[in-house]
This record gives C-alpha cells, structure tokens and sequence, in this order.
C-alpha cells in the first residue's frame, strides 16, 4: 500500500484481466496508470472538495 491505495489484482481469480483499487478519491486520482485515477482526477478538477460545515448543535 504506497499514498494510502491498495491495488489488487484479480486475474489469478478470474479468467479475464481484472484489478480493484481501495483508497480516498484524491490518493486514487494521483495514480497515473489508472483509467479510475484519470477519471477522478478530471472530477476532482471540475468540482473541487467542498469545506465541511460544522453543524452549530442549537436546540
């Protein structure tokens, strides 16, 4: 696990190529080999991560 992304690769479990990949939005779209990273990063660009809003917890 190297940025906080975990790749798999499922092709010794399935008869055609196949990988999975576990991580934040933002660590993924960093991986340059990626289609999902290419695509994150092209949404992350679009529509950049808003601040939280912390609710005020009045009654």
């Amino acid at each position: 696990m190297s940025g906080g992304v975990m790749a798999i690769d499922l092709s010794l479990v399935y008869p055609f190529s196949m990988s999975a990949i576990a991580g934040i939005p933002k660590a993924i779209a960093e991986v340059p080999h990626s289609y999902t990273g290419q695509y994150l990063k092209h949404v992350l660009q679009q529509y950049p991560p808003q601040p939280e809003v912390q609710n005020g917890g009045g009654d």
